[in-house]
């Protein structure tokens, strides 16, 4: 008899503690899936001389556009505004979405859900000639100075503008041009804008459609390596 109950006691004891090994592997989130890209670490300074983390945007989205304010190409969609006007797009979420209110009795800024942020590899660029040219364009977001080119290449940028965007779940869900209008000779109606349509995709929870293209640009001017 004792030693019947002897048998089931223990029996109970492994199939509880198998239990709860299932339980906590299953709360355990899953490992990152090596076969996609994945956003990589970073912290540089913007043009006001504050340190910015790729880590501080944990959950956001983040577009990370590599510029070159000398590149006729940057110029151009700096000139017309498209990195200004699809981030106040998508600043808050889908169009038309009600803007986040920030807690009661505070005044600080409701979080985004589409962070920007334009990254200077340009060997000769500094955290002054960023700041200057944030000014004359009035970009509402950091320019980072990467001028040694590290994060640069990390990220194996090769033209000014490169698009890379990062999904809240640290994924790099697309990577490459703005739009598919390189020349700059199309009508407005006839342009496909990648980013445009990655974001909105991104923000509705959908997979991105077209998750790569071929960026066009000037290359990027980096220092040359010793």
């Amino acid at each position: 008899m004792r030693k019947t109950l002897a048998i089931i006691l223990a029996a109970g004891v492994i199939l509880t503690a198998a239990t709860l090994s299932d339980r906590l592997w299953a709360d355990k989130p899953p490992a990152p899936d090596p076969n996609k890209p994945w956003a990589k670490a970073f912290t540089l300074t913007d043009q006001d001389g504050n340190k910015v983390s790729l880590s501080s945007f944990s959950g956001q989205i983040v577009v990370m556009e590599w510029v070159n304010f000398d590149c006729p190409f940057s110029r151009r969609h700096y000139e017309q505004g498209t990195f200004k006007d699809l981030y106040k797009k998508y600043k808050y979420g889908l169009p038309g979405a009600a803007k986040p209110q920030p807690d009661k009795g505070r005044t600080r800024e409701p979080k985004q859900k589409v962070v920007w942020l334009a990254i200077n590899s340009t060997h000769y660029a500094t955290v002054e000639t960023n700041k200057a040219a944030a000014q004359k364009y009035a970009a509402p977001y950091p320019v980072l100075d990467d001028r040694e080119g590290k994060v640069g290449r990390l990220y194996g940028a090769v033209t000014t503008p490169h698009i890379f965007i990062k999904a809240p779940s640290g994924e790099l869900v697309y990577r490459g041009a703005i739009d598919d209008d390189p020349k700059g000779d199309k009508e407005a109606s006839e342009i496909l804008n990648y980013v445009d349509q990655a974001l909105q995709e991104t923000l509705e929870g959908k997979p991105v459609s077209i998750p790569e293209t071929k960026p066009y640009g000037c290359s990027v001017k980096y220092a040359v390596q010793q």
